[in-house]
């Protein structure tokens, strides 16, 4: 089903000749058929929902990857998905960032300033602030599982939200397995995008880039596939969609 997850109960019924409406208390109003949302309107603005535009703009960079099962990789771009529509209708914002393979981790750290690393078992790295810390300590007990870190496929989908909802980028590779969350991402000066856009396109250099801003619109940038992936970040991306 493909709605935010607060809404699936009533979009099993949305079935066959049933279409369901839902208004909400900020006066969206969201259009579900199909057990998929088509249709919300924002403000004056209808805005169209369209999973099928989604799949097919991220699946080349999936197929990147070692595990090219069509069906895999249909179900980990319908999770990225319902997630956006997710953090979209709880207008909170968010970036998520894919890596692609060719893509080192030098220059990752590149665009990622601030790398809350979920990895760290031991001690905290010195220099990191409280606020950080503390982040870095909720994100442990939320994903470390059998001391590892659990793909961002195999979390519930409430607790994907909630990630991809914290202030700063989240950043996974192709497999789901996390390099940060909540963490700052190095934007050139003189941008004229937002925050949350140009972030994005930055992050789109590893791979694919999307920001969900809070008003809900969601914009996807990609690395080019139509020229030779080479060992570091393309300076140049293409958009892939957008939902607004």
């Amino acid at each position: 089903m493909f709605v935010p997850f607060q809404f699936v109960d009533i979009a099993q019924h949305c079935t066959k000749e049933s279409i369901g409406i839902i208004v909400l208390t900020n006066g969206e109003i969201m259009l579900i058929k199909n057990r998929a949302i088509c249709f919300a309107k924002r403000g004056s603005k209808w805005v169209s929902f369209d999973w099928e535009r989604v799949y097919i703009n991220l699946r080349p960079y999936f197929l990147l990857g070692v595990d090219r099962n069509k069906e895999s990789i249909r179900n980990k771009i319908k999770d990225i998905y319902c997630t956006l529509l997710d953090v979209s209708f709880s207008h909170v914002g968010g970036c998520l960032a894919i890596v692609i393979p060719g893509i080192e981790t030098e220059e990752i750290s590149k665009i990622i300033k601030d790398r809350f690393d979920l990895s760290i078992t031991g001690n905290l790295p010195k220099g990191v602030s409280v606020e950080s810390k503390e982040k870095i300590e909720v994100l442990k007990y939320l994903l470390v599982e059998n001391n590892s870190i659990r793909s961002f496929f195999d979390v519930e989908q409430p607790l994907r939200k909630e990630i991809l909802s914290l202030d700063g980028a989240t950043v996974v590779f192709l497999d789901g397995s996390f390099y940060c969350a909540g963490s700052m991402v190095s934007v050139p000066g003189g941008s004229s995008s937002g925050g949350r856009a140009a972030a994005a396109k930055r992050l789109a250099q590893m791979g694919v880039g999307i920001k969900v801003s809070e008003d809900g619109y969601i914009e996807a940038f990609g690395i080019p596939l139509d020229s030779e992936i080479n060992n570091e970040c393309s300076s140049r991306t293409i958009p892939l969609f957008k939902v607004k």
